[in-house]
Formats: C-alpha cells, structure tokens, sequence
C-alpha cells in the first residue's frame, strides 16, 4: 500500500490528478483505512470542487484516525465552503471535543453561531478564545475575539 501511495504523491506533485487518485484508490484496496491516501484523496476532491465526496473522504481519515484536528478542520472548511454552516458547528464541536483549548475552534464556532443569530451561545465560545489567546500572548486574535463579542 505504502508504494502506490508513494506512487500516487508523486503524480499529484505532478499535477497528474486523475492518475494520482487512481494510485490512491488502489491504496484504499489493500487498506481501506489509510489514513493519508484518504486525505490525498480528499485533498484532490476539494480541488475538483467535488465537496460532499471530499467531505466523506476526510470523515474515512477520522475512522481511522480520531483524534486527527487537521482533517476536522477540513470537514469544516468544506462545509463553509458549501454554505452549511451547521455542518461547520458539528465539525469545530468534534474538535473541541478533542482538543478543548483550541482556541481557533473556540472563535471559529462562535463566529458561525454568531451568523445563525445565536448570540448567547455564540459569546460563550467567543469568551472562552479571547481568554485563551490572552493566555497564548496573541493579542491580535483576542482583539478579534473582543471585537466579535461587541458586535453581538
């Protein structure tokens, strides 16, 4: 499994996309829970646009990998890139799930539920990133944080 997918990141280096999934596809094959042929895979999706697919790929990396925040955020991403931002809420949930100081889930989630009108939940979340910027020292992200809360 391990040369075709070397196989196939050689060809996607080469933008050599459809033969690269091919390569990828025969990963899967042998082992369906390759984890990094999955994101290839997904990663080669998004580009094609072909989000739901992408969605699916990243949510096979997640099977195998549960803790992985990356491909979380990348479920996220493509979900906003969809226009569903409940789709985003439930992935910045998983993550925070995982990683409870993710300051980055903690404004993301607030900002999508910021933008469904859901202002008392949306602070919270808000609340919590600016205090854990602070505590990082970046002040420039828990401005942000401020200035997102002042708005609700």
């Amino acid at each position: 499994a391990d040369v075709w997918f070397a196989i196939g990141s050689l060809l996607l280096a080469q933008d050599e996309f459809d033969t690269a999934m091919q390569k990828f596809e025969r990963v899967l094959e042998i082992d369906p829970r390759h984890a990094e042929a999955n994101v290839a895979i997904a990663r080669v999706l998004a580009d094609k646009g072909e989000i739901d697919q992408a969605i699916s790929a990243y949510r096979k990396v997640i099977a195998a990998r549960p803790s992985d925040v990356a491909a979380q955020y990348a479920i996220a991403d493509l979900y906003l890139r969809k226009k569903s931002l409940s789709g985003a809420i439930v992935a910045y949930r998983q993550i925070l799930q995982i990683n409870p100081d993710d300051a980055n889930a903690h404004l993301a989630l607030g900002k999508s539920l910021a933008q469904q009108k859901r202002r008392s939940e949306a602070s919270k979340f808000l609340e919590r990133a600016q205090k854990l910027y602070t505590l990082a020292g970046n002040n420039k992200a828990a401005a942000e944080a401020k200035s997102l809360l002042e708005e609700l």
